[in-house]
């Protein structure tokens, strides 16, 4: 199975890519007031994009709980992640900010067979303390193919 994306160092095969995913920009303004009308409005800034990602983790596929596992840490571990999409495309740096699981199957004995799983992400503005970009591995080679912006 190849690779859908990547997010750091976690790695979406093609058949447990997104299940849904969406993405939320803004735009930030400064409201002044004024004598006897309305206020006016100055625009200051962009907002950080947000990510909204569901992914299904099955049993047929490997481990479903050492997979949420993997993201639970990840939600921990608080650091900035590269996400690059299975085409080469560098997103950019995302914190990982709510993870929200749904058990949906269990076998008879209590096994998980499968998982949803919701993530949060927020755009990383701040600098990267590595002299490569995120999405350039080791040795030339990057997590999802040849990178392209």
């Amino acid at each position: 199975m190849g690779i859908y994306a990547s997010l750091g160092d976690i790695s979406f095969e093609v058949v447990s890519g997104w299940t849904d995913f969406s993405a939320t920009r803004s735009a930030h303004f400064a409201e002044h007031a004024v004598i006897e009308g309305k206020p006016k409005v100055q625009w200051v800034g962009d907002g950080l994009e947000l990510l909204d990602l569901s992914i299904r983790l099955h049993a047929s596929l490997g481990d479903p709980d050492y997979g949420m596992g993997q993201l639970r840490w990840r939600l921990k571990w608080h650091k900035a992640m590269a996400l690059v999409l299975a085409n080469g495309f560098y997103r950019g740096r995302y914190v990982m900010t709510e993870l929200v699981e749904t058990l949906r199957h269990t076998d008879p004995w209590g096994n998980t067979i499968l998982l949803e799983a919701r993530m949060a992400l927020k755009e990383w503005a701040g600098q990267s303390a590595q002299t490569t970009g995120e999405a350039v591995a080791q040795n030339g080679q990057t997590p999802t193919g040849s990178v392209r912006s």
